[in-house]
Order: structure tokens, then C-alpha cells, then sequence
């Protein structure tokens, strides 16, 4: 017993799941498409929101550019650099000019006019904010930089713009680094002859510090590559500047080379792989062209879907062990149902079985007391009879009388006794079929009920089993048992069709009728041919209704279930 309890909670699991994934259907599936729409939704915010920084990054540094290409171009046209090479004085009065231009700009690290040997004549330099006139004794020769001969090969006007690159002075990169861009244009003088070279060193820290800025707007990392695809900002220190310090492994090109060949193919584009959205812009030409990258993988670009997937699992958690105690209880509550159903079933079987097997034994003693009425009381009687009518022939006066009429009880005993043993087991329902034993008892129902009895019994080739016969003959006899107690009627019809398979018994009489829901469950008669028919496997119809007659029909089976009743004697 004790475990009876364990076993049916282990039966009710499995399909405790089936409810549980019922009740978590609908909402999955709305979870789902709500994540879905939510993932394609940041990922299209995402690749419009990287490729709206590239191009804003890439529009701030032409802009800054330009600019500075502007200064560039008006310290190239001033008088006062036409007329230094005629006077000796005008040193003076140029970088003075040069250091209050570098003060108001504050974006550039150095403004150099070189000779066209490469020689510094005048540089201002911007120290702690501040510019600064180097002395003539710190001035420098720049004649193996690599802008020099670039520059010194321009027309008047034209502007030489270098790669991005780290400050080298006295022939050693500067330390901390100090980022810049070099521009550069020839001079000339009065006579519009080239005497020099105007070089501006732009302050690459704050192109640096702009970009990395506004890389924080979007997901992702936002880097800056020159034209090699070396790293310049956007990856770790260690990883910058690869190129100038003879790493050439810290490159894009190198960690990623089909990446590079797309964006060294295309000035501006977009790339989706299996890692993310690479948003690319290339500014400038040749060795002066950097190129910014926008890099947002599909976990950072995802992260909005990501957080409402954990809210929505944290959600589901919540709520999955009460869910799954509901299911777990609705399981067991069908589980019961089911077993008391069966139970009930099963009650069922073993009361019809009970049923049939008591209706069986009933026929078999109704059976065998006719027999022995039939056979023995029956014989005692006739011999009786016989002995009273020869008693009367030799006997005379008085005691011939009393014997006569001794004779005539024992001859109504004799047929009492026969009307007795018909009710009990007809001889004829054995000896000459269904049939012949429904006739007799017609004319016996005729007789002592005084109502007409209209008789249609369709012939048949179909042999009737004994156990249909003996159940239908039953089911007639108590339906004109019922009919001659309670009906009053005056007018009774008796029919039997044997159709393929099944033998179909209609009785119907003219008289009061009743009301088949106030009084058919205290009808005990109606409730045992029901049970003889439905322990065939057949069905019995009652239709009635106060003042209206009623009409009972029989289905029997020809071919019946074995039960209980296939018992004989």
C-alpha cells in the first residue's frame, strides 16, 4: 500500500510534461517570435548606427583636414613670407606671426619653415599649450625626412599631406608618443621663385581622442587604420603603431585578410560575416588614406534581445514549478478519473457477468423444476386422474359423485399444473423454436387477459441461437406480463423480423401508458430486459407517455457475445 502512492505519481509524470508543454506553448512561440523581431531589430540598429559613426567620423577628419590644408595654404600666401627671404629682419616679425597663429589654433604640435635643402629656418612648437620660438640654436636639419623630397617635388599651392605617423625629433621617435600628421606646401618669394617648405604638424591625439569619442555612441569598437591596415587606435597599446616598430603582424590584414580585401577594394562599405557587422570608410589617397573601422560583433549588437531572453528565462523559471505542480495535479486528477472510470467499467462487467450468470441459473432452475413438474407431479396427477375416473365408473350413488368430481379437480390440477410448467420453461421453446413458443403464448396471453393479440412473425432462413431465443422469449413475456397488469388496453401487436445479423421484436399496445422518467427506475420488469438484451449485446427502446400506449423494441444480435448465459444444464 504504501507504494501506491509513489507509483501513481510516477505514472501522472509523463503526463504532467504533455500539460506543462501545453500551457508553456503559446507563450513559447510568442517568446520566440517577440525574441526573433527583437534580434532582427537590434541588428538593423546596430548596422545603421555603425555605418551613421563611419561616416561622421569620416566627414569630422576631412573636415579637419580641409582645415588645416586652409591654414596651410594662407601662411603660404602671407606677404611677410614672400618678403623674409629679401630681409634678414623679417625672421622676427614671421614667427611672431607663426606663434600667434599656433596660439589661436592650438591644434598643432609644430609650424616649420625649411629651406629647400630641408634645413629649419623658423619653428614654433606648442608646449604645454603654450607656443614656444625654438631658439636658432635648436633648429634642426629635416633633410632625410621622407616629406621633404615629397614636398620639395609640388608646385606652389600644392599640399603634401603624410601618413599618420609619431613624431621623430633629433632622429628618435618622441617620447610619450606624439601622434601627427604632417602638411606641407613649397613657398616662394617675392619673384615667385621657390625659396622653402611650410610644414604644419597637426595634433593627431586630438583626431584620436575625437573618434574614440564619438566611438562610444554605438556598440562595438571603432578603430583607425593607416594605409597598410596597421592599427593606429582602437585596439589594445601594445597593438598600435606595429608598422613603426617593425611588427608588421599588427595588421588587419594579417588578422583578418578577407576582411582587408573588401575594404581595400571599396572606399566605404559594409560587411556582414559570421562574427558581426564591419562598417568601413577610407579617407585621403595613397600613403596619406586611413581608413576607419567599425567593428560591433552580433553579441554586443544583440545585447537588447539578450537582456529580454534573460528576463524572459528568468520569467519562465519563476513560473515553471507552480506551472509544472498544476500540471502535475491536473495529471493525477485525469489519472483518478481514469482509474475511477475503470472501476466503474469494470463494476459493470462483473455485475452483467453476475447478471447473466444469475439469469442463466434461472433459466436452468426454471428449467429443471418444469422438468420435474412436468415429468413427475404431472404424471402423478394424470395417474391420479385416471385412477378417480375408473373409481367412478365402478362406484355408483354418492360416492360415484364425490369420485367424479375428484376426477375433474385432479384433471384442473393436471392443466393448471401444465400453464404453470409453460410459464416456468415451454417444452415448445425447446422442442419446435422461438417461433411456435411465441404462438403459444399468444393464444395464452388471448386467453386470460381478454385483449387482442395482432401476431407478425416474418419467416426467417436464419437459425436462432438458443440463447437469443430464450432471452427474446423472456423479453415477450414480460413486456405482456406488464401489458396485461398495468396497461388496460384493449388492442396489443406482437412482431419478429430476423434481419441480416440481428432479430428485431416490437410490442405495442393501445393503452394508458406512462411517464417513463417518474416511474421506469422503480420498473423492475424494464430494467431486467434491458439487462437480457445488453447482456447480448443488444439494446431495448421504450417509448410512452400518459395516455399515449407504449412501445418497447428489442435488438438482439444473432450472433451474441459468449457469457455467462451459454450455462446448461
Amino acid at each position: 500500500m504504501d507504494q501506491e502512492p509513489a507509483r501513481s505519481i510516477r505514472d501522472a509524470i509523463p503526463r504532467a510534461f504533455v500539460y506543462f508543454l501545453l500551457f508553456w506553448g503559446l507563450p513559447g512561440i510568442v517568446g520566440i517570435v517577440i525574441y526573433g523581431r527583437e534580434l532582427r531589430h537590434d541588428e538593423e540598429r546596430a548596422r545603421l548606427m555603425s555605418r551613421h559613426l563611419v561616416n561622421l567620423c569620416a566627414s569630422r577628419m576631412e573636415r579637419t583636414l580641409d582645415a588645416a590644408r586652409s591654414d596651410l595654404l594662407f601662411l603660404a600666401r602671407q606677404e611677410i613670407l614672400h618678403s623674409f627671404w629679401d630681409e634678414p629682419r623679417g625672421k622676427e616679425v614671421l614667427e611672431n606671426e607663426y606663434a600667434s597663429f599656433a596660439d589661436e589654433r592650438d591644434c598643432y604640435h609644430h609650424i616649420r619653415l625649411l629651406s629647400v635643402d630641408g634645413r629649419e629656418l623658423v619653428r614654433v612648437n606648442m608646449e604645454e599649450g603654450h607656443p614656444v620660438v625654438a631658439p636658432e640654436t635648436t633648429l634642426q636639419s629635416k633633410v632625410s625626412r621622407y616629406y621633404v623630397p615629397a614636398t620639395r617635388a609640388l608646385e606652389p599651392g600644392d599640399v603634401y599631406v603624410s601618413e599618420f605617423d609619431l613624431n621623430v625629433e633629433h632622429g628618435s621617435i618622441e617620447e610619450p608618443w606624439r601622434p601627427v600628421l604632417r602638411l606641407s606646401t613649397p613657398v616662394v618669394d617675392t619673384l615667385g621663385t621657390i625659396r622653402g617648405l611650410l610644414v604644419l604638424n597637426l595634433d593627431g591625439a586630438l583626431l584620436l581622442s575625437e573618434l574614440a569619442e564619438l566611438g562610444l555612441r554605438t556598440a562595438g569598437s571603432t578603430m583607425l587604420l593607416n594605409q597598410s591596415g596597421s592599427y593606429l587606435s582602437g585596439v589594445p597599446p601594445a597593438r598600435r603603431w606595429g608598422l613603426r616598430f617593425g611588427h608588421d603582424e599588427f595588421n588587419l590584414a594579417v588578422d583578418h585578410p578577407r576582411v582587408w580585401a573588401q575594404i581595400a577594394a571599396e572606399p566605404t562599405g559594409q560587411i556582414r560575416n559570421g562574427h558581426g557587422f564591419i562598417t568601413f570608410a577610407t579617407i585621403g589617397e595613397g600613403d596619406s588614406a586611413l581608413t576607419i573601422v567599425s567593428n560591433v560583433p552580433f553579441e554586443v549588437a544583440r545585447d537588447g534581445a539578450k537582456r529580454l531572453f534573460d528576463r524572459f528565462f528568468w520569467f519562465a523559471i519563476a513560473t515553471s514549478i507552480p506551472l509544472f505542480v498544476l500540471s502535475t495535479y491536473l495529471a493525477r486528477a485525469r489519472q483518478t478519473r481514469v482509474r475511477q472510470q475503470q472501476a466503474i467499467a469494470d463494476s459493470e462487467r462483473r455485475l452483467r457477468s453476475l447478471s447473466g450468470r444469475l439469469f442463466a441459473l434461472q433459466e436452468q432452475e426454471r428449467k429443471s423444476i418444469s422438468r420435474d413438474l412436468h415429468d413427475e407431479l404431472g404424471q402423478l396427477v394424470t395417474a391420479i386422474a385416471i385412477e378417480l375416473r375408473g373409481a367412478a365408473k365402478m362406484a355408483s350413488g354418492s360416492i360415484g359423485g364425490h369420485i367424479q368430481r375428484a376426477e375433474k379437480a385432479a384433471s384442473l390440477l393436471l392443466r393448471e399444473l401444465h400453464d404453470v410448467v409453460a410459464r416456468l420453461r415451454p417444452t415448445i421453446l425447446d422442442d419446435l423454436g422461438l417461433g411456435e413458443a411465441l404462438r403459444s403464448h399468444a393464444r395464452t396471453f388471448e386467453r386470460t387477459s381478454g385483449s387482442t393479440l395482432e401476431l407478425r412473425l416474418e419467416p426467417s432462413a436464419h437459425e436462432i441461437p438458443a440463447r437469443v431465443g430464450e432471452t427474446v422469449y423472456r423479453i415477450v413475456q414480460e413486456a405482456l406480463t406488464n401489458t396485461a397488469k398495468h396497461a388496460r388496453s384493449d388492442r396489443v401487436s406482437l412482431s419478429m423480423v430476423v434481419t441480416e445479423g440481428h432479430l428485431n421484436v416490437e410490442i405495442a399496445d393501445n393503452g394508458v401508458g406512462f411517464d417513463p422518467r417518474a416511474t421506469e427506475p422503480d420498473r423492475f420488469g424494464l430494467l431486467g430486459m434491458r439487462e437480457r438484451a445488453a447482456l447480448l449485446g443488444g439494446t431495448l427502446t421504450l417509448s410512452t407517455r400518459p395516455g399515449g400506449g407504449t412501445r418497447i423494441t428489442a435488438e438482439i444480435p444473432l450472433a451474441p457475445p459468449p457469457g455467462p448465459m451459454d450455462l446448461h444444464p
